[in-house]
């Protein structure tokens, strides 16, 4: 059996063990250890969250969720790490900068079924006309954006 080292200790045996320390890994000790699970053990072969999830740009983003238990659970993981340093005591170095997604015909469904979706669970999701997107990013060509009704209003998603 092999040897568990937790800060120059090392245990040949931990109630619970989790490999990988990315976010799944780290979420499932957080909470075990907030339902009282104290010996526990992640297992990771490189650094905390140095895989795939330390590389994710959208990890944080509840717009690519596609169903109400995933934008749910996005939230709550949202939350969580609105939370960490505070709760935690480690800095996270998060900047928020917000998403602007353009659709082209293909896939203007998408992103119209996705903002029907976020609105009604409190997801802050603007659907902008071509002449918003033009005044607050200038630097975008909206000429060929993709227009699209919702309700009485004209809302535009584009490309």
């Amino acid at each position: 059996m092999g040897l568990i080292r937790e800060g120059g200790f090392v245990h040949q045996t931990a109630e619970v063990v989790i490999i990988g320390a990315g976010v799944i890994g780290c979420s499932t000790a957080y909470h075990l250890a907030r339902m009282g699970i104290t010996d526990i053990a992640v297992v990771e072969m490189g650094q905390v969250g140095s895989g795939s999830s330390g590389k994710s740009a959208s990890m944080l983003s509840l717009q690519f969720c596609h169903d109400e238990m995933s934008v749910r659970m996005a939230k709550y993981s949202y939350g969580k790490y609105m939370q960490f340093e505070e709760e935690i005591g480690a800095p996270i170095d998060f900047k928020r900068n917000g998403w602007l997604s353009l659709a082209t015909q293909e896939s203007a469904h998408t992103l119209r079924r996705n903002a029907e979706l976020l609105q009604p669970l409190e997801v802050r999701t603007e659907v902008l006309s071509p002449g918003e997107i033009k005044r607050r990013y200038p630097e975008i060509y909206t000429e060929d954006l993709v227009p699209w009704h919702v309700g009485r209003r004209r809302r535009t998603l584009g490309d």
